[in-house]
């Protein structure tokens, strides 16, 4: 019983540990950030993000329990994870195109950059819409706590804010 119980809520400590990942990286990054030029304090900031979102992704497809029963969550699932893989791959493309403000930036690099936005974003609607396929099938069977369900509903509408309306101070 108690192994069944820790990994129910595998997926929901993974998320929470990520986001203190980001949280703590980003403080140190932000803290390296200002003692290294602009474009690598820039490069830095993408890394933060990009790093514990593999990892999230890793542990996603590896560890986080298949659903068995019901096809929305198993496509949930699936459409979270492309979500995660797509984020990390689009905050990496923007790592190698940090030097993009630079006036010696290669063409390679600002393509690089302009690309990794455009995945950044498109993965992020991708995480959204698996995210909220996955709090509706969780609703819907009884899956997850409802806790649960409110924390993944808050998540799906910062990132959709963020998508839309800007990150804050941006």
């Amino acid at each position: 019983m108690g192994e069944h119980l820790r990994a129910r809520h595998l997926p929901a400590v993974s998320v929470v540990l990520t986001l203190a990942a980001v949280v703590v990286l980003s403080l140190v990054g932000s803290l390296i950030a200002n003692a290294v030029p602009e474009w690598l304090g820039h490069g830095v900031g993408h890394a933060v993000v990009a790093a514990p979102v593999a990892v999230l992704a890793v542990v996603a497809l590896r560890a986080w329990p298949a659903p068995k029963a019901v096809a929305p969550s198993r496509a949930a699932r699936r459409v979270v994870i492309v979500g995660l893989l797509g984020v990390a791959t689009g905050q990496l493309l923007e790592v190698i195109g940090a030097r993009v403000d630079e006036p010696n930036a290669l063409v390679v690099e600002e393509a690089s950059h302009t690309a990794g936005q455009i995945v950044t974003m498109l993965s992020m609607l991708v995480l959204l819409v698996g995210t909220g396929v996955a709090a509706v099938a969780a609703a819907r069977t009884g899956a997850a706590p409802k806790w649960l369900v409110a924390v993944g509903f808050v998540l799906a509408l910062a990132v959709f804010i963020f998508l839309f309306v800007g990150a804050p101070g941006a």
